[in-house]
């Protein structure tokens, strides 16, 4: 289950510690990832809310594409499914977010937000040993 996890354990000082191999970078990735999903979410929401600071236009393709999840995800189950399949409802979902992108032109706010948010995301993750495996040498 997603769940929003605490602040304290989000950023837990003495779990963070640098991995001692490749592959203890990513098993941590692959862990921090999944238990961390909505804390992430979170703050991909609050870059993305800074940046409509310094765009306003990327309101616009934001709300529109909430407006079009919420009428796929939402509206009585037969009505759509018997028109769209989960391919077409996606496809249609990905050209209507990159024509709203195009037209408000946004694409470079949206691009810097959403690079931010993998470096952090991604660095968290990498650094942040899971509570169970911390090794105390």
């Amino acid at each position: 289950m997603v769940l929003l996890r605490p602040i304290s354990e989000f950023v837990r000082v003495p779990g963070f510690v640098p991995p001692k191999s490749a592959d203890e970078a990513l098993e941590r990735v692959r862990h921090n990832a999944d238990y961390f999903l909505l804390n992430y979410v979170v703050i991909e929401a609050a870059i993305l809310l800074i940046g409509c600071l310094f765009n306003h236009k990327l309101l616009i393709p934001i709300l529109l594409d909430l407006a079009m999840g919420v009428v796929f995800v939402y509206v009585k189950p037969g009505a759509l499914e018997r028109i769209l399949s989960p391919l077409h409802k996606s496809f249609i979902f990905t050209l209507g977010t990159i024509f709203l992108l195009y037209a408000t032109h946004t694409f470079k706010v949206l691009f810097i937000c959403s690079f931010f948010t993998f470096l952090f995301s991604a660095v968290h993750a990498a650094m942040l040993a899971p509570e169970g495996i911390i090794k105390k040498d």
